[in-house]
């Protein structure tokens, strides 16, 4: 069976040096086999925890929505988010990639007393459907543009 993980990294606008960003919980899609990629397949992981697939993409194991934590804020500071997408893997051994194309998070909220900002992030990944076989046991990982304002 082929399985890959995939790991999600932000890349953070300047501004993000007034406040830190904590990743509690990395996205996840677990562990997952492919073993036809002759048509475009897909897996979803909600912000809620559920997950799903479909095509010729099996999930082995769960993953896990991303949960994340902005501090260092004033109380109560108004907080927007948003992700460039689609954005797709970056690997360093070659094979076809894989891409996120729909993120789900909430767009907005306020900081806590503490000026904590907490959200939780869902994506569906899908496979390039190219014929190509990914690599058995590979980690495949993706840069996120997460635009932060407040």
């Amino acid at each position: 069976m082929k399985y890959v993980v995939i790991s999600p990294f932000f890349l953070l606008p300047p501004s993000a040096l007034a406040f830190d960003f904590i990743t509690d919980n990395e996205l996840s899609f677990g562990r997952l086999a492919i073993p036809r990629n002759n048509v475009t397949s897909t897996v979803t992981v909600t912000r809620t925890g559920r997950s799903w697939s479909r095509g010729s993409i099996f999930i082995l194991e769960p993953g896990t929505p991303g949960e994340h934590t902005i501090t260092g804020l004033a109380p109560y500071t108004n907080v927007s988010l948003s992700v460039s997408v689609p954005v797709e893997s970056v690997n360093a051994f070659g094979g076809p990639t894989l891409r996120i194309a729909d993120i789900e998070m909430q767009s907005s909220g306020n900081a806590d007393i503490n000026g904590e900002f907490s959200f939780f992030m869902g994506a569906t990944l899908s496979t390039s459907g190219s014929g190509e076989s990914y690599i058995s046991g590979a980690t495949y990982n993706f840069y996120i543009p997460l635009e932060i304002t407040f």
